[in-house]
């Protein structure tokens, strides 16, 4: 820190000699005290009546940015606050008001935090104020502490407040509650202030007090003996209504201790249980006819035991009807020695331990649960349990009807197989379905597989999808289509040589194959041609024929990256997806060949029409003696050649229609070359030469 224009202008004003003097006026020699006043952390002044610093301890001048001397002078409400006079808060103004001392909480941000000021008189030899010694310890770590712990109480002091259970804290010395939540009014009826202001008899019914008040000193003096379980402990109390009634309650108390680890106060949480005390006064009204149950359950194949905790051992064996005895082969020979956790599995314990404690206890646990059980045969059954807590010859109790339910269960396991048999058969032959709609939706083949892929990855997972065709050779097969992971030399188009490969062995026996496991290193050595989908980390194959009748159109295979994901049921489900491809492989063969045999008439008849029509003779079509076509050489011929009703038209289709008719019965080809006769000549002449 620097010193501001004005403190250097009131050093600058007391010279050297000036400033020792007030010093030597205030502290006549530097003796051991001064010496301690260096060393200690607190920031220590002495200050005269002008508020200037007469001496500073060297860690207020570290705290100023300054040597000690350098500060001699300086006007302690510039030199730390930075003003022109001292502010309100001051406690060396206020001790040169009255001569008393003063404290105060300062924040300076100067200094670097929160500050606990106090000030001292200091007075020379004949009593009159010279100034005072100013203290200042730094307490900011204190404040953030002292700010954490408020908004830590404020935090708890909602959850208190807004909890449904009444939370408090009652003084062991006084017996009287020292905090109690506002959910109290909900329970009781009475505000929290109601509560607190009258001592904690008032809080319980005569008999709950005196349990409360035997129990918590038998508690005192256990904890107080070093058996520290006792610093928690949980009970059920009754306590008044504000409208006469009594609400029953269960609290959970905790021993707060002070200094010396001496009890002191203790926290509570309590809760009203009415509805659960109103299930156990059910419980035991049903006890009371237990017995009538048992006898009737044993006639209906229902086995009863009842367990309790008996000379410190939890869940003993302490009756048991006559059929759970011939069930379990456990008979009275058996009770008080055996415990219900001898009959079940280690493996089920756990659970079984957690089931019974919670029910002894009075607490939820499931009512109806399966649970396996080993018989004295050493047999092991599988039960269906229906738990209930109840009282055995007063004592709290566990009684638990049972039966065997492996028959049951088997049935059950059938069901859900068969179940499970019919869905997936119902979900195949709704597929196939789909398949044949999509095969008869279109000719466009490439669009035809995108989409029975997508339909068959329903049915069947993959990471790739081919179909091979067989060329009309049989030499290869061609790849018309692939979905999914590229693999090299085997794309879409590809042209492979039959020979050696897994096709060919496929379309040969006509059957499936599943590659994959165990055998894929023997299938990669007789077939070569797997190698490019095994690198391209395709190691589970199927392979079905595409077969249309009787003829093997090609082959479908399926690839995935996953360690042996085809089973025996797969293949079976894809050879008839194979068999519903075949059909659509084989009409677009048949399509594309009338389409081939269509093009190639087309080619041919343009072919022979463009010879007709370059034809230097004349080509002509009649029918009834009438021309019905005429290629261009003959359109050019004289237009009297060219009129059907002309003499010579009539001679020459007489020749033309007998030479037609000898070609007809000869079946050899023939040709002529004519001339038109003159119109004068004679009728009876010839109208063409040969």
């Amino acid at each position: 820190m620097q010193r501001g224009e004005g403190a250097a202008g009131e050093e600058e004003a007391l010279s050297p000699q000036s400033r020792r003097e007030r010093q030597m006026t205030a502290c006549p020699a530097q003796g051991e005290g001064e010496k301690i006043l260096d060393i200690i952390p607190d920031l220590v002044a002495v200050i005269d009546k002008d508020h200037r610093l007469v001496r500073v301890n060297r860690a207020m001048a570290a705290r100023m940015g300054l040597r000690p001397e350098e500060c001699a002078g300086l006007t302690c409400y510039r030199a730390v606050h930075g003003t022109d006079s001292p502010p309100e808060f001051c406690p060396h103004r206020r001790l040169l008001e009255d001569g008393l001392e003063h404290a105060a909480e300062v924040h300076e941000e100067k200094l670097g935090g929160d500050f606990l000021v106090t000030v001292s008189p200091l007075r020379d030899p004949e009593g009159g104020l010279i100034g005072s010694i100013h203290i200042a310890r730094d307490i900011t770590d204190q404040k953030k502490a002292e700010q954490a712990l408020r908004r830590t109480e404020a935090q708890y002091r909602l959850i208190a407040e807004n909890t449904a259970d009444v939370i408090w804290v009652l003084d062991l010395a006084s017996r009287r509650f020292t905090y109690v939540s506002p959910s109290v009014e909900r329970l009781r009826g009475f505000t929290a202030a109601e509560v607190m202001a009258r001592p904690m008899e008032e809080a319980l019914t005569p008999a709950s007090l005196a349990f409360i008040e035997r129990t918590l000193q038998e508690r005192l003096r256990a904890y107080r003996q070093g058996d520290l379980t006792t610093n928690v402990w949980t009970g059920e109390v009754d306590q008044p209504h504000r409208n006469g009634s009594i609400v029953h309650t269960e609290v959970v108390t905790t021993l707060l201790t002070d200094e010396r680890g001496e009890p002191e106060r203790i926290l509570g949480v309590t809760r009203e249980i009415t509805e659960r005390r109103r299930a156990q006064q059910i419980l035991e009204e049903r006890e009371r006819q237990y017995r009538t149950l048992v006898e009737a359950a044993s006639r209906a194949g229902e086995a009863v035991i009842v367990t309790q905790d008996v000379g410190g051992r939890e869940g003993v064996l302490v009756f048991a009807n006559e059929w759970a005895t011939t069930l379990t082969g456990y008979g009275p020979e058996d009770y008080n020695r055996l415990c219900w956790m001898d009959i079940i599995p280690e493996d089920h314990r756990p659970a079984a331990y957690d089931r019974y404690r919670r029910r002894i206890a009075g607490e939820d646990a499931p009512a109806f649960f399966e649970a396996p059980v080993i018989t004295k045969r050493g047999d092991r059954l599988l039960v269906a349990v229906s738990a209930s807590r109840t009282e055995f010859q007063g004592r709290p109790a566990v009684v638990s009807f049972f039966r065997d339910i492996r028959a049951q269960k088997k049935a059950e396991e059938a069901l859900r197989r068969s179940e499970a048999e019919a869905l997936r058969l119902a979900r195949e032959n709704e597929t196939l379905a789909e398949i044949g709609q999509v095969i008869s939706s279109s000719l466009d083949m490439r669009s035809l597989y995108g989409r029975l892929a997508a339909v068959i990855r329903k049915l069947i997972p993959f990471d790739r999808l081919a179909v091979n065709v067989l060329d009309p050779g049989g030499a290869s097969f061609s790849i018309p289509y692939v979905l999914g992971r590229e693999v090299k030399d085997r794309e879409e188009g590809a042209v492979i040589p039959i020979r050696g490969t897994l096709v060919e062995r496929v379309t040969r026996t006509r059957s499936g194959a599943i590659i994959g496991g165990d055998s894929l290193g023997d299938s990669l050595g007789r077939y070569p041609g797997l190698s490019p989908l095994v690198k391209a980390g395709l190691t589970s194959m199927l392979f079905v024929p595409l077969i249309f009748e009787g003829r093997v159109m090609g082959v479908l295979n399926l690839q995935s990256a996953a360690a042996d994901c085809y089973s025996p049921a797969d293949l079976k489900l894809a050879e008839k997806v194979g068999a519903q491809i075949a059909g659509a492989v084989a009409n677009m063969e048949l399509y594309r060949e009338r389409k081939r045999v269509e093009e190639e008439l087309l080619k041919s008849e343009e072919r022979y029409r463009r010879l007709v029509e370059l034809s230097p003779f004349m080509i002509t079509v009649h029918r009834q003696e009438k021309f019905v076509y005429l290629n261009p050489a003959g359109r050019a011929m004289p237009s009297g050649f060219r009129t059907p009703k002309s003499w010579w038209a009539v001679r020459f289709m007489k020749s033309f229609t007998r030479s037609i008719g000898t070609w007809s019965r000869n079946g050899s080809a023939w040709s002529s070359r004519a001339r038109p006769c003159p119109p004068s000549k004679p009728s009876g002449s010839a109208g063409m030469e040969r």
